[in-house]
């Protein structure tokens, strides 16, 4: 059977034992091989219909892969329903901007993580830790490309989300200095061009320099800091 086929069942789970998942096979493919079309996955693509709502979802993750008509026909049944949806849509370069209904998206999304959070904490958890994208929405705000305001609400949960949310009030005893090796040249120099973060990462930066081997730091500092 095959994997469109196995996700008409709707108990069929897609986690494996090395925790991929479609979309990072997908995503290996076109790495090695920019344009790389599936023919398979396309004819199957093409030819399905509303009611196959787990196969079109499945296939949506696939998207670089399906040839311009299959994309056309998915797109006529896929519509953007939740945060993954929108992450998805993201990742494979179908949405560019932000709209109200991906903002409201966002927004629910946030909320659940809020509510996650302090579940846990009356259960005596101290850390909340999760596979989500809170980091993420952090960086979008900060680099603008977010603008609700709501986003202050949710300071507290995260300590990178609160690093990029509310820099001029972030506890900077928690900033983790490994974090700037995962960030690219863009959000490198828009931390530099910040006045409330500028002065503590070089601080971070000097420090690791002094203490570390590690020459990634260096290069960080003296790219983007000087």
């Amino acid at each position: 059977m095959s994997q469109v086929e196995k996700h008409n069942d709707p108990n069929f789970s897609e986690v494996s034992s090395n925790n991929l998942y479609s979309s990072n096979y997908g995503a290996l493919i076109k790495h090695f091989e920019k344009n790389f079309i599936s023919n398979k996955l396309s004819e199957i693509a093409f030819y399905l219909t509303q009611d196959k709502q787990n196969q079109i979802d499945f296939l949506f993750k696939l998207f670089p892969l399906l040839s311009t008509n299959a994309k056309s026909h998915i797109l006529d049944f896929k519509k953007v329903v939740n945060i993954h949806d929108l992450m998805n849509g993201i990742r494979i370069g179908l949405i560019e901007g932000f709209s109200l209904e991906h903002e409201e998206l966002i927004i629910e999304y946030l909320e659940k993580q809020k509510l996650d959070y302090f579940v846990q904490k009356e259960k005596g958890i101290q850390s909340f830790t999760s596979n989500n994208y809170m980091s993420t929405f952090g960086v979008w705000y900060f680099l603008k490309e977010i603008n609700n305001s709501k986003m202050k609400g949710f300071i507290g949960i995260n300590d990178e989300y609160d690093f990029f949310v509310d820099p001029e009030n972030f506890d900077y005893q928690k900033f983790i200095p490994s974090s700037l090796k995962n960030y690219n040249d863009k959000l490198l120099s828009e931390i530099a061009g910040n006045k409330h973060l500028n002065h503590h990462v070089i601080e971070v930066l000097k420090e690791r320099i002094k203490n570390t081997n590690d020459k990634r730091y260096l290069e960080i500092l003296m790219n983007h800091f000087i």
